[in-house]
């Protein structure tokens, strides 16, 4: 095995001139400055392991080696016909694992069955080069923090035994399989950039491998983030109807969930053309987004319609007003449970927004039920006056059981009356 850890200044295995005589080296390395600085350029830019043949590692381990811009050369990667387990991490300028070089056409990790790489912010890629990878016996990949990987190399790899890539990026985890390496790549930068791009507009480069993916998931998770501003853009939409659970935490820079404004084809600002989404999202988690100030908004370019939501929990955002429109809150038909908890700014539950073309009415009564509600909290909510300041009557023949704890201003539920299951 071979193990070099927390080596920030290493920059190659064995300097190609330690079998020269020492007064050369006295030569080389004193006399001439600028000789000396191009030569470490060099070094620099060659594989750390370059040339050195290993036919019996089986386990090779690299770790905080800060200035290895590349690990492996070609003819050292061919000698490693034993090794099992190849894991790198933390290595802040690796920008590959095998170097590019013309003449190689094809290299066989005969026995190599783990890959681990791990925090490499600079890593594009396994191999640029256009040879060919065999893995006869891989079966298992873990990608953590490789933010900028977009390929495995430009040939093609073989993998027979392997059918899922871990992905993780922060504390989200995905096991993810495109068929082969190199269509699976590209969705490690996709994960970041739902993360972390100042808007996830990302999705507009239509790429076809990361649009399968959307496609395909079912839930989401955003974690973390200090530049997103919406999570769902206005102009996809249409892309995350599917999603069957959303979970938004810990991004000190989120406003909406769903953005309400967008840019219209001449790049002007604007709304798009009415169109009606309906969602299958079934949970809907929000914790701790401080800016906040809507989930949803009835300004935007669509209606949106969460029928099928079961379970809305929102806590510790305190940008938050209101949580509902009355036009979402009708929708709201399968939702069974609902809590609200540690939201600062929060004032009521359903806004007094109007709504003509909407209304529910009976004799001139607006009414808002949710027939599926079981489970009502609110807890430590400081402003909250009541849940609806406007006239509506509220409706909820299967609650039997609300809690209203710590919100000390609230001193009734709405101005309309209130229907459940006890009365």
């Amino acid at each position: 095995s071979l193990t070099l850890s927390h080596l920030p200044n290493v920059i190659s295995f064995c300097n190609t001139c330690c079998a020269l005589e020492p007064p050369f080296l006295e030569n080389v390395h004193g006399n001439d400055e600028r000789a000396s600085s191009e030569e470490e350029r060099n070094t620099r830019l060659a594989p750390l392991i370059n040339g050195f043949q290993f036919p019996n590692l089986k386990h090779i381990a690299i770790m905080g080696c800060n200035k290895m811009r590349c690990l492996f050369s070609p003819s050292t990667s061919k000698s490693l016909v034993h090794l099992m387990d190849l894991e790198i991490c933390s290595c802040g300028d690796i920008e590959e694992i095998v170097s590019l070089e013309e003449d190689t056409t094809k290299t066989v990790f005969h026995n190599l069955q783990h890959l681990k790489l791990e925090n490499l912010p600079k890593l594009k890629a396994f191999c640029k080069g256009s040879h060919d990878f065999e893995f006869p016996l891989l079966h298992e990949v873990f990608l953590k923090n490789c933010h900028v990987m977009e390929i495995f190399s430009c040939g093609s790899s073989y993998t027979p035994k392997l059918d899922k890539v871990t992905m993780e990026i922060g504390n989200v985890s995905k096991n993810i399989w495109m068929g082969d390496l190199n269509a699976t790549m590209p969705l490690c930068k996709g994960m970041v950039s739902q993360q972390t791009l100042e808007r996830s507009r990302f999705i507009e480069q239509d790429h076809h491998h990361l649009l399968y993916y959307l496609r395909s998931e079912t839930e989401l998770f955003v974690e973390d983030s200090e530049k997103l501003l919406h999570c769902v853009p206005l102009n996809m939409f249409h892309r995350f109807q599917h999603i069957k659970q959303l979970k938004v935490r810990e991004c000190g820079s989120i406003v909406e969930i769903f953005e309400s404004k967008g840019l219209n084809a001449d790049g002007d600002e604007g709304c798009y053309t009415k169109t009606l989404y309906n969602y299958n999202m079934q949970e809907l988690h929000l914790y701790d987004l401080p800016k906040l100030m809507h989930i949803w908004r009835e300004s935007h370019g669509g209606i949106l319609s969460f029928r099928n939501l079961r379970k809305l929990k929102i806590g510790c955002c305190d940008g938050l007003k209101s949580v509902l429109s009355p036009s979402i809150a009708r929708g709201l038909r399968q939702l069974q449970e609902f809590s609200v908890h540690e939201c600062e700014e929060l004032e009521k539950i359903i806004s007094d927004e109007e709504e003509k073309i909407y209304a529910e009415s009976i004799n001139n009564v607006k009414i808002i039920a949710f027939p599926s509600l079981k489970w009502l909290t609110l807890y430590r909510l400081r402003r909250l006056e009541c849940f609806c300041s406007s006239a509506y009557h509220f409706e909820l023949p299967s609650c039997h059981d609300i809690i209203i704890k710590e919100c000390p201003k609230i001193e009734a539920c709405c101005k309309g009356m209130t229907k459940t299951s006890q009365n």
